[in-house]
């Protein structure tokens, strides 16, 4: 037994038109010869056992030129072993080149948005662990996780403020029909939410627990659960409230899932879809009472002026028509004569069939369709120094799920949109609100200082842009918005707690006395 020698002949042996042969036969060379009787042609003595009966190999049936039994020529092999040592200097300088080019490669870095390593599983992906029995404790908190409880919640709280500042009467079925209302069509908008956003959810750790992702609930389970909510939260909301309020949720409900959800793939433009759909509930509670967010002609907008005390120190003189106490249709509100207009005759009354009361319709004062878009405006600006703050602690995530957010594409601008809408605060708290009759003037006062710490917070967010800040104004904005919209049912016009904390009366006694002086003097 010998074996074939590897020899580099001259090149142009490699070149012969007449030579047919496959990529794969280069290797076969190496292998001990075999003088087989069965092997004709130029092949014999190479090739081996690989050869058959019909002179073929299976080396050649990658060939598209193989034509069967390769005819009889005398210098085909050298033709072979050229063939081979083409072959094995092609590799080699392939080799080298991929080589080369692997240690002058180098992937470009993200250095504005390193992405988090994604933690193993904490268990051995191959244990298999069935989940325990959906027993009716599980299931209410599945349900709960599909609704996000803590974001319905706070939304219903939001609600119960427009339905505080009407003037209209309340009673305590329509608050219960607003708020469970609120509360059904939230959960049925997160749960649609989760569902579109399952296969995102997964990528993302902080989102894996959440259950369809987790499959713990089939996507079928929580369709039926979201559908049984949107229709019983709207029912509520019609024959408890009123068509306008149903509506009204039901269309936050589309806006918030057939909207912006998707539209966080696309466009950074979801942050201010999403803010619309969080100041919504306020006008919702608004018109649960029957009042318009519209201005018609029984219900106008009205704009009160400044205070008269701030008037006197100012300079300002306000010449009012006069109002005698004699008049049946004046009314007394905070210690002044007032002869509103009337959205019902003189003579009509307000029945509540709940408690049973009958309240005159000269004693209700007309709501000002201006006090439920201040509201809007109010939680509109609240939602991005808070939103905003949270999706900067939460931009990797967001990133590596492929969410359009500000905190992600531009991080300044992230900032500087936070920092606006916490100064649009103050304005709206110190100067809109009181103007449309709903708030006293001290509301301007005390719905300052939580208004400035915010505005503070956000200021150092944008001057820094670090974790530290953003966290710091994430938890303010969790309790500035509570302790403003309870500032709002405090201070609220035609209230007894207003009356009882309402400092404008010794506001104006203090700026009265300096004038009784001079008076005296003269």
């Amino acid at each position: 037994m010998q074996t074939a020698s590897l020899r580099l002949p001259c090149r142009t042996l490699a070149r012969r038109k007449h030579t047919r042969l496959g990529a794969g036969a280069w290797f076969s060379t190496t292998r001990p010869r075999e003088h087989d009787s069965t092997v004709r042609g130029p092949l014999r003595g190479s090739m081996g056992s690989d050869v058959g009966f019909f002179g073929k190999s299976s080396v050649f049936t990658h060939d598209p030129h193989w034509k069967g039994k390769a005819p009889e020529r005398p210098d085909d092999r050298p033709t072979l072993l050229a063939l081979e040592a083409e072959e094995h200097l092609r590799q080699q300088s392939l080799a080298r080149q991929s080589r080369t080019a692997a240690h002058r490669s180098h992937l470009p870095g993200f250095p504005a948005l390193p992405l988090p390593a994604i933690p193993p599983p904490t268990q051995d992906p191959q244990a298999y662990k069935a989940w325990p029995p959906l027993t009716p404790a599980r299931l209410y908190g599945l349900y709960l996780q599909l609704a996000k409880n803590r974001l319905s919640v706070l939304v219903t709280l939001t609600s119960t403020t427009g339905l505080a500042l009407s003037p209209l009467p309340l009673s305590l079925p329509l608050l219960l029909s607003l708020t469970t209302g609120t509360y059904l069509t939230s959960a049925a908008a997160n749960t649609f939410n989760q569902i579109v956003e399952s296969p995102l959810d997964a990528q993302t750790p902080r989102t894996r627990s959440r259950p369809l992702v987790a499959r713990r609930l089939s996507s079928w389970h929580a369709a039926m659960f979201g559908l049984s909510c949107a229709i019983l939260g709207g029912g509520i909301l019609y024959y408890g409230c009123n068509p306008t309020t149903a509506a009204l949720g039901l269309g936050n409900m589309v806006l918030y899932a057939g909207v912006y959800t998707p539209m966080k793939r696309f466009s950074v433009l979801n942050t201010w879809v999403g803010a619309v759909v969080g100041a919504i509930p306020p006008m919702m509670g608004w018109t649960a009472t029957g009042a318009g967010i519209w201005p018609t002609r029984e219900e106008p907008v009205k704009v009160f002026g400044l205070p008269t005390w701030l008037n006197g120190m100012m300079g300002i003189r306000q010449e009012e028509e006069r109002v005698d106490d004699d008049d049946d249709d004046a009314v007394r509100v905070n210690g002044e004569v007032r002869k509103p207009i009337r959205m019902y005759p003189a003579d009509a009354s307000i029945i509540d069939y709940a408690t049973g009361t009958v309240t005159p319709a000269s004693e209700v004062p007309t709501p000002n369709p201006l006090v439920p878009w201040t509201l809007f405006m109010l939680l509109f600006s609240w939602q991005f120094p808070h939103f905003n703050s949270l999706s900067y602690l939460i931009r990797r995530a967001y990133a590596l799920s492929c969410y359009r957010m500000l905190s992600v594409t531009n991080v300044r601008q992230n900032a500087i949109v936070s920092l606006r809408h916490s100064f649009l605060l103050l304005p709206f708290c110190s100067l809109v609100a009181p103007m449309t009759g709903a708030v006293t003037w001290t509301f301007a006062l005390t719905s300052a200082v939580p208004n400035g710490v915010m505005l503070g917070r956000a200021w150092q967010f944008w001057r820094r842009m670090n974790d530290r800040t953003a966290r710091r104004l994430f938890w303010v904005s969790l309790w500035q918005l509570p302790v403003v919209l309870v500032l709002t049912m405090v201070h609220k016009t035609d209230s007894t707690w207003a009356e009882a904390l309402d400092m404008t009366r010794w506001l104006r006694r203090w700026t009265a006395q300096p004038q009784m002086k001079e008076v005296d003097k003269v």
